[in-house]
């Protein structure tokens, strides 16, 4: 029961004795004691209704802080995916997330062989570390935290800050943003390996050897076009699910988050969905202490949501569940359902 009902519910309780109480002074002609018991009455509810009103605010402690959020009363929430905006609690939310991940990173006994991980933005002032996951809107976070901190990389400082010793830094508040699996992946490869990106001539001199390898097996395969390679998301879908998880050059654009984040072996604060950033983004500025000065941009439509149903039905049935099962632990860990596009073939 929802705290807001239970102070419902003893209000009723006090209303029925008093009542009974009343009508027992009554019989008794006890008749000039009754506007005491009404008034007694009238306090206790009037000393209750102030939590009524404050248990429609969740409030949550971060290192003193007091985090609240607006929430609908009765609104069972569990996935986001369930809830709509107007019932969408951030903070619910991350109650579940949080602890589903924790259980899946127990079940799954997920452990690390490096302390390497993705990227972070971390601000020595604000006490906060941000995960950076590729095709996660990390570069749009980078461009709202930019005034607050500075870019580093854990376990690798190769051309960036290294920001090692800030992990014994217990009371840094951390932050997580993920995004399901495949929806990410079409994204790497429209930003990456299409044709039409910006730097995909770059990308494809880098894979240039792969994609010819995975061409021999199909001969009659003609997709050159002016002179470049032009990849095809099968031809890309095929590099990833061929050399597993072996780092490649910016493979971590398209490795599964679990590893990126380190996220059964790191407690983190926050952990957010791209799905609601529109709701999860100003949450996440509040729970980094720095809502006051820093203004969330608007959220606009993602390329890679646009383009998943039409690329996906590029795939055949066996490539989709390779791909499943690729980002096996990062649909389970996250709370995903790989989407009814792959699903309904899948489960063929």
């Amino acid at each position: 029961m929802r705290l807001a009902g239970l102070n419902y519910a003893i209000c009723s309780i006090y209303i029925y004795i008093y009542i009974y109480i009343t009508l027992q002074m009554a019989t008794m002609g006890a008749v000039r004691y009754i506007p005491l018991v009404i008034l007694s009455l009238l306090l206790a509810i009037f000393a209750i209704s102030p939590s009524l009103d404050k248990n429609t605010l969740q409030g949550w402690n971060i290192n003193g802080r007091i985090i609240t959020a607006r929430k609908p009363d009765g609104v069972a929430h569990k996935w986001e995916r369930n809830n709509t905006n107007d019932t969408y609690s951030p903070i619910l939310s991350n109650q579940d997330r949080i602890t589903h991940a924790r259980q899946s990173c127990r079940c799954y006994n997920v452990t690390y062989n490096s302390t390497s991980r993705a990227s972070v933005f971390f601000s020595e002032k604000y006490k906060f570390m941000f995960q950076l996951v590729p095709k996660v809107g990390s570069t749009m976070w980078q461009s709202v935290l930019h005034n607050t901190g500075e870019k580093c990389r854990i376990g690798n400082g190769t051309n960036m800050i290294t920001c090692q010793s800030l992990q014994k830094l217990k009371q840094y508040t951390e932050v997580l943003f993920v995004r399901d699996p495949l929806e990410r992946l079409v994204s790497c490869y429209y930003s990456k390996f299409h044709i039409s990106a910006r730097l995909s001539a770059l990308y494809e001199k880098l894979y240039r050897s792969m994609i010819l390898d995975i061409r021999k097996q199909y001969p009659k395969s003609k997709n050159t076009q002016h002179g470049r390679l032009n990849i095809t998301f099968k031809e890309f879908a095929q590099i990833v699910i061929s050399n597993g998880l072996t780092p490649l050059p910016v493979s971590r654009h398209w490795l599964p988050q679990y590893l990126n984040s380190h996220i059964c072996e790191i407690n983190y604060t926050f952990i957010g969905h791209i799905e609601m950033l529109a709701q999860d983004g100003p949450f996440a500025l509040k729970v980094l202490g720095i809502n006051n000065f820093v203004v969330f941009p608007e959220v606009h439509k993602r390329k890679g949501n646009e383009h998943f149903d039409q690329t996906f039905q590029t795939l055949p049935w066996q490539m989709k569940k390779q791909l499943v099962e690729y980002y096996h632990l990062d649909y389970e860990i996250f709370g995903y359902s790989p989407p009814r596009i792959v699903t309904k073939h899948t489960d063929n």
